[in-house]
């Protein structure tokens, strides 16, 4: 691959269950092909649309190679498959990174959950996921973790030589601005922001890609808007952004995932 991982159009795509709640491969197939067919090439397995946390490490490797191969033969030669193995401490993180690793190009690390954090141990959380040799991608979402990327922890990951950059999701835009400065100074880091409502703001503030849930029910509509705003049609993008922001009011009849899984 010769652009960079998060330089693109990112879908986390959902998770299908079976009745008894096993994660269920097969049941996103024609939502991957759905989504090749309409110029995506990367994907995020498990993250928060794709309900990681509520998947048994144990499902986590088989899951991801299946989704992987699948993945790779209808999308092409650009094709890449980015997993987010975060649990509410750094041994289970570490233990669903290694069950991932063999069917992912790059891992999605959150800080842990539920417990607060301070920054020298949200630093050693990340090394301990530097220690794999894989590429990861930090991913700030402070609502669901509690525990939120600074700037300041951003600084000090740089020096860490697996981390390509950030998937924001935390909706300030001083925040991924700080963020997006790092580009500057880390030649192979990078910022996708995921923050829906503000996807074409998020790319003027220095992002670099986008990954937005709403992609699993409007890929050509995300794909227009990044390609809009990489040409400079900003009000172009902003138009689509609008119509991806009336979209986004399934959330306000049931909020997060069961609307998506609905709409699909």
């Amino acid at each position: 691959m010769t652009r960079h991982l998060l330089d693109t159009v990112t879908v986390p795509v959902i998770t299908a269950f079976t009745a008894g709640g096993d994660p269920d491969p097969g049941g996103t197939t024609t939502l991957l092909d759905h989504l090749a067919g309409h110029g995506i090439d990367t994907i995020m397995v498990f993250g928060s649309n794709g309900e990681g946390v509520a998947v048994d490490t144990q499902d986590v490797g088989g899951y991801t190679r299946q989704i992987a191969a699948r993945w790779r033969r209808v999308a092409g030669p650009t094709a890449a498959v980015l997993v987010a193995v975060t649990g509410p401490s750094t041994v289970l993180t570490v233990r669903r990174a290694e069950a991932a690793l063999s069917g992912a190009d790059a891992l999605v690390v959150s800080p842990p959950y539920y417990f607060r954090h301070s920054e020298d141990e949200l630093f050693d959380h990340f090394r301990r996921i530097d220690e794999l040799g894989l590429a990861w991608v930090a991913y700030n979402i402070p609502r669901y973790t509690g525990n939120p990327i600074s700037p300041a922890l951003a600084g000090r990951l740089a020096g860490l030589d697996g981390w390509v950059g950030i998937k924001d999701s935390g909706g300030d835009l001083d925040l991924l601005a700080a963020f997006a400065a790092h580009t500057m100074a880390v030649p192979r880091f990078r910022v996708s922001q995921g923050t829906e409502s503000a996807l074409v703001a998020g790319l003027r503030t220095g992002a670099t890609g986008i990954t937005p849930g709403l992609a699993n029910l409007a890929p050509g509509a995300c794909r227009a808007l990044f390609d809009a705003v990489a040409r400079g049609d900003l009000a172009e993008a902003d138009g689509i952004q609008s119509g991806l922001n009336r979209l986004a009011s399934i959330h306000a009849i049931r909020p997060g995932i069961a609307a998506t899984k609905a709409a699909l």
